[in-house]
């Protein structure tokens, strides 16, 4: 079983918590109690408070609350405000998120909080990392450009999560000091991210002994996608996230099947660039395992708990192919009829993302309409992307034990950078690069799908290669590449929005899709048209406010946060305009 040990540090001139560490190999032993800070000024220790920085991604501060919305995932900030998903449950559990559902935004919205606290404790250890390299001594060279690598690629990522939600946000580094209460008026972190991974890439090696370390190619596909996080994107940042991009994509390979990096065999397989490292029954009482990601388990009685995030019937019917196995031509599905499953094609991904009534769910049986807590509420749809198989044992701890796992979640894998490189190149307008690297996507699509499932067909044997399997009765499978030329032939329009498709049925519930729209400039239009759509099924969307670009281009800035920031008086955060 893969563990992820936990170490305590702390020393009073850092003042560093060191959290758990991302991965089974990082150290051999756990060490108990505090360690002082002449044990922290060698190489050892200061690779301690490297994997003290590294143990923040996983959202689990050393206070063991449940602190929801800082989970990697991040479906409750990127997945629940779109057309991807519902809230999900029952209305009266988690209002908060409800109200970020249907854009009743506040700066008063608690759950929020909980990104924000986790993300720049992640900022502070990774700058405390660096401060503690620079007062020791007899760290070797190789090593030390390796260290200093790690820990401003993961400030720069805690910073970047930071601004895909908030956008106006302090950056903080190691020459800040101790004092973590700063202006963000004037501040560019998205611009000191980008800047920090640049500089991280020389220092990082291409491979790591421990996996769950970033390394040269991981950084890469990041700043690629950080470069496409600019606004105005144009031929040359497109050109310089493509150098990036390339270089990545034409190194690493896909897995065989999509289920193959959501399960733990194949949870570090070469696609999967970097993850967030988890395991189970390594007496941590399951906080080291999928913890904040409880909630978006079915309620039914193989789970127990809790039925969050649930998929619309929006992301559903994206998957309807036409008879040839494309999307359609047009790429929008919000006045489209709801999927038929007896006589409509249908892209395999969508029974290995959605759990649909009458569809074998992995091995843990038929989901049926129990699993749903509330389907009045929040329709008859579970997540189904991160879930694992029923023979891979439950949890030794925690409440909830058959929600647990010990699946690495991926922060970028290839199938993202892939799609990240094909935007860029369509805004090149290297059309048929793009369709080629869609087109590798979608030939991967249709190599697997869910298979039956049987007191006989267990575990990782319920995923078919033979998608036209006679057995198969709930779906009528397929998906093709796009003809050659098809990109070229419709224009750049069409390939940017087939781009685009492709993104949301490849990456879907797992935390992008508001991101994208914005960044696109497309949120109002296609948000505005989802709710009007869904209030005549959803009763709570007729409170849903109208999503506005520049009113809802940032979240407001938790007011916890505006309060606790102050200088000499006075308060030195300035909200998100309008809130």
């Amino acid at each position: 079983m893969k563990r992820k040990y936990l170490i305590y540090s702390s020393f009073i001139i850092l003042a560093l918590a060191i959290g758990g560490a991302c991965s089974s190999s990082f150290l051999d032993e756990k060490p108990q109690g505090f360690l002082s800070e002449e044990t922290l000024k060698s190489e050892d220790g200061v690779d301690a408070a490297l994997i003290g920085a590294y143990s923040l991604l996983d959202g689990m501060n050393l206070d063991n609350n449940n602190t929801w919305s800082a989970n990697p995932w991040n479906w409750i900030l990127g997945s629940v405000p779109t057309d991807d998903a519902y809230k999900g449950s029952e209305q009266t559990d988690f209002p908060e998120i409800t109200q970020l559902e249907i854009y009743q935004w506040s700066a008063g919205n608690a759950i929020m909080n909980d990104k924000w606290v986790q993300s720049y404790e992640g900022v502070k250890r990774a700058n405390n990392t660096l401060k503690l390299m620079s007062q020791t001594d007899g760290i070797a060279g190789d090593k030390q450009k390796t260290i200093e690598g790690e820990a401003r690629f993961l400030r720069a990522y805690y910073h970047f999560e930071l601004y895909k939600v908030w956008g106006n946000v302090p950056y903080f580094t190691e020459a800040d000091g101790e004092n973590y209460i700063k202006s963000n008026v004037g501040v560019t972190p998205l611009a000191n991210a980008i800047a920090d991974v640049e500089a991280s890439i020389p220092l990082l090696p291409e491979t790591q002994k421990e996996r769950g370390r970033v390394d040269r190619f991981a950084a890469r596909a990041f700043l690629g996608k950080m470069y496409l996080y600019q606004d105005n994107v144009d031929a040359a940042i497109a050109t310089k996230a493509k150098e990036q991009l390339d270089i990545v994509v034409n190194a690493k390979k896909l897995a065989p099947c999509l289920k193959d990096v959501f399960q733990v065999p194949g949870e570090n397989h070469e696609e999967v660039l970097f993850s967030v490292q988890a395991s189970t029954n390594d007496g941590g009482n399951s906080r080291n395992a999928n913890w904040l990601n409880q909630l978006a388990f079915p309620a039914g009685p193989q789970f127990g708990c809790c039925g969050f995030h649930q998929p619309s019937q929006d992301l559903v019917n994206a998957f309807k192919v036409d008879a040839n196995g494309l999307p359609d031509t047009d790429f929008d599905t919000s006045d489209d009829a709801d999927l038929n499953a007896t006589s409509d094609f249908v892209d395999p991904r969508i029974d290995l993302t959605i759990g649909r009534d009458g569809v074998p769910f992995l091995d843990w049986g038929v989901h049926a309409p129990n699993w749903i807590r509330d389907r009045t509420f929040s329709g008859p749809y579970s997540s189904k992307k991160h879930i694992h198989y029923k023979t891979d044992g439950t949890s030794s701890g925690g409440w909830n034990n058959n929600a647990y796992n010990g699946i690495n979640y991926p922060i970028i894998r290839l199938a993202d950078a892939m799609l990240l490189l094909a935007e860029a190149e369509v805004i090149l307008g290297n059309l048929n690069r793009a369709e080629e690297l869609v087109n590798l996507i979608r030939t991967r699509a249709g190599a697997c799908a869910q298979g039956p499932a049987s007191d006989d067909i267990t575990g990782a044997a319920v995923i078919t290669t033979d998608i036209d399997n006679p057995a198969i009765t709930w779906a009528k499978y397929k998906v093709e590449p796009y003809p050659t030329g098809t990109f070229v032939a419709n224009g750049p329009e069409f390939a940017k929005n087939a781009v685009r498709m492709e993104r949301r049925l490849e990456l879907a519930l797992e935390g992008h899709r508001l991101f994208d729209l914005r960044r696109w400039g497309v949120a109002a239009d296609v948000l505005n048209k989802f709710v009007n759509k869904t209030k005549a099924s959803r009763t709570y969307y007729s409170d849903a406010d109208a999503y506005d670009n520049v009113k809802h281009r940032w979240y407001p800035i938790p007011q916890a946060q505006i309060e606790a920031n102050t200088l000499n008086g006075e308060r030195i955060l300035k909200q998100n305009d309008p809130w």
